[in-house]
């Protein structure tokens, strides 16, 4: 059996727990601590909520340069509200022919693209027209005649079918966004 420690008064003795008295260095490195790790935390979650931002993007020399190349006349979306952000801007060319591709998130915050090309209108079609979409008719937009085709999700397809090209404004988003981006080639 273990031998017990007793003190002068009689009483056992447990050992003595060293009690040291708090800094304002210890309390700062105790802070810290805890403070770093919910900062560090808080930075990340900017960041990753920052990706609501719409990077934008000015066309204007694509489009130049697709005017420049002349295999089609090219028609441009005008008169658009400042909440209509282009996305992207590519003028592709191989050989004759000419791809021009305007994208946009529209002021409801959808997607919509224009693409004008010289290309067969059927294999244009065939490459943008999403899976699935049918054609569901006519649509008279700023004179014109556009044939319109639907698929899943809300995603529809304006078409314009000229001799010398054929326009497509496709998209993700309501038909009347559709139908002013549409309205807004000139």
């Amino acid at each position: 059996m273990a031998a017990a420690l007793y003190t002068d008064d009689g009483g056992s003795a447990a050992p003595k727990a060293r009690r040291r008295g708090g800094t304002w260095r210890d309390m700062v490195i105790s802070m810290a601590v805890l403070l770093v790790p919910i900062i560090i935390a808080l930075a990340v979650w900017r960041y990753v909520s920052s990706g609501n931002e719409v990077n934008t993007v000015d066309p204007t020399s694509t489009i130049q340069q697709a005017r420049q190349t002349g295999h089609f006349p090219v028609a441009v979306p005008t008169g658009l509200g400042a909440d209509w952000k282009v996305t992207s801007a590519a003028n592709d060319v191989s050989g004759t022919t000419q791809t021009l591709r305007l994208g946009y998130v529209t002021p409801d915050g959808g997607f919509a693209q224009v693409v004008e090309s010289n290309q067969d209108a059927a294999k244009l079609l065939a490459g943008s027209v999403p899976e699935g979409a049918r054609p569901t008719g006519a649509v008279r937009i700023g004179g014109h005649d556009w044939s319109r085709y639907t698929g899943q999700k809300s995603r529809a397809v304006l078409a314009l079918l000229e001799p010398k090209r054929t326009i497509l404004v496709v998209g993700q988003t309501s038909d009347a966004e559709l139908r002013t981006l549409a309205g807004s080639l000139r």
